[in-house]
């Protein structure tokens, strides 16, 4: 396997990790805090525990 197929290989499952976390991470910001729209601001710093907790 040469290296363009191995960085092609890599950046795929990246990119699919990225928008599997990035989709259950909205649907929980969404049950969590029923926004319409939400900035970092208004994201409360135990999030990420709550979040690690849902996914174990």
């Amino acid at each position: 396997m040469n290296l363009v197929a191995i960085y092609t290989k890599l950046w795929t499952v990246s990119l699919n990790n990225y928008y599997t976390i990035r989709k259950h991470l909205q649907v929980f910001i969404f049950e969590k805090y029923h926004p319409t729209d939400i900035s970092f601001g208004q994201i409360k710093e135990d999030l990420l525990g709550n979040y690690n907790i849902i996914l174990l």
